[in-house]
C-alpha cells in the first residue's frame, strides 16, 4: 500500500528488496552494456581487446577505419604487435628492460608490460595499415582482470596522432625557416656593412692624407728659423688640433667596426672650417684664393 514503505513490483503487487536489487542490477548491466556498445562502435578511436596472450578478440569500428582491416581479418589471428612497427617494439623493449632491470621480449609483451603490473601506460606507437601505410597513434593500455584480479586480457585504446604530428612538423619547418631568414638577414647586413666600409675607405684615406699634409707642412714651416714666435705657436696649436681630429676619425671607424654607438659632439662649423683654411692657405700659394662664406648665426651643430 502507498505510504507503508513496503516495496511493490511492476504489477502493483507487494515485492521484496531482493527483487528490487535484481532490477537495479539489471539496469546497471544494461547501462554498462550500452556504454560498452558506444565505446566499441565509436569510429573516433580504435578499441582493440585481447586475451591474456595478446591475441585480438575485439576489433571495433574505429580500429577498422584507422587500420583498414575488417574485424574478421584479425580477431583470433594476430596480436597488436603484428600491426605495429617492429623497430619501435625493439626500442621499447630495450628501454623497458633497462628501466625495470628485467629482459622484455620485443613483441606484445613490450606493449603491455607496464599495464600488466598495474602501471598506467600511455605512449606513442606507429600502427601499420592493411595497405602497408603507417600512421602515428597515441595508445592507452589497460589490463582486464576478473573477480580474482587475475589478468584475462588487455584493452588498447588508440587515437590517430597524424594531425598533431603534421602541426609539429610544420612548426619545426617554420622555426627552421625563421632561423634561416635571420641568418640571411645578418649576413646581408654584414655584407652591406663591408660594402659601405669599402666605399668609405677612399674617403677616409683622403681625409687622413689631408690631415697628414697639414701636419707635415706645419712641421716644415716650424723648421724655419725666421718664423715669428706667435706664428710658431699658431702652427703648433693647429698640429695639435689636427692630431685630435685624426684621433676622432679613428675612434669613429672603430665604433663602426665594433657596432658601438657613437658619441656625437656639438661644434661650430665656421670655426672648424676657418681653422682648416688657416692651415692650408700657406700651402696653396699666392695664386690661389680661399673664400669662406660663414653660416648665418654661427649656430653650432
Amino acid at each position: 500500500m502507498p505510504g507503508t514503505g513496503n516495496p511493490h513490483n511492476a504489477g502493483g503487487q507487494p515485492g521484496t528488496l531482493e527483487n528490487l536489487n535484481d532490477v537495479r542490477q539489471q539496469e546497471t548491466l544494461l547501462k554498462a552494456g550500452a556504454l560498452q556498445d558506444a565505446i566499441f562502435n565509436s569510429a573516433n578511436f580504435s578499441s582493440i581487446a585481447t586475451d591474456e596472450k595478446g591475441v585480438i578478440q575485439i576489433f571495433n569500428v574505429g580500429a577498422e577505419r584507422m587500420l583498414g582491416y575488417a574485424a574478421g581479418d584479425v580477431v583470433n589471428q594476430v596480436t597488436p604487435a603484428d600491426i605495429s612497427d617492429s623497430k619501435e617494439l625493439v626500442a621499447r623493449a630495450v628501454t623497458l628492460s633497462l628501466e625495470f632491470d628485467t629482459p622484455i621480449t620485443p613483441g606484445f609483451e613490450a606493449l603491455v608490460f607496464k599495464a600488466s603490473r598495474g602501471i598506467e601506460d600511455i605512449y606513442e606507437l606507429t600502427y601499420i595499415r592493411k595497405d602497408g601505410s603507417r600512421f602515428p597513434a597515441i595508445v592507452s593500455v589497460t589490463a582486464l582482470r576478473d573477480a580474482h584480479e587475475a589478468i584475462i586480457g588487455y584493452l588498447l585504446i588508440g587515437t590517430d596522432n597524424t594531425a598533431r604530428k603534421e602541426v609539429e612538423a610544420a612548426q619545426v619547418a617554420l622555426d627552421q625557416r625563421t632561423t634561416e631568414l635571420l641568418r640571411t638577414e645578418h649576413a646581408l647586413r654584414q655584407s652591406q656593412k663591408l660594402e659601405a666600409l669599402g666605399q668609405l675607405t677612399g674617403g677616409v684615406a683622403h681625409d687622413f692624407n689631408n690631415l697628414l699634409a697639414v701636419i707635415s707642412s706645419s712641421v716644415e714651416l716650424l723648421r724655419s728659423d725666421k718664423l715669428p714666435v706667435e706664428r710658431r705657436g699658431q702652427y703648433l696649436d693647429r698640429i695639435f688640433d689636427t692630431v685630435g681630429r685624426a684621433a676622432k676619425l679613428t675612434s669613429q671607424l672603430l665604433a663602426f667596426a665594433r657596432q658601438q654607438p657613437l658619441s656625437p659632439e656639438v661644434f661650430n662649423v665656421d670655426r672648424q672650417v676657418q681653422g682648416v683654411i688657416d692651415l692650408v692657405r700657406p700651402l696653396m700659394g699666392a695664386q690661389v684664393q680661399i673664400q669662406l662664406e660663414p653660416c648665418g648665426g654661427h649656430q653650432p651643430v
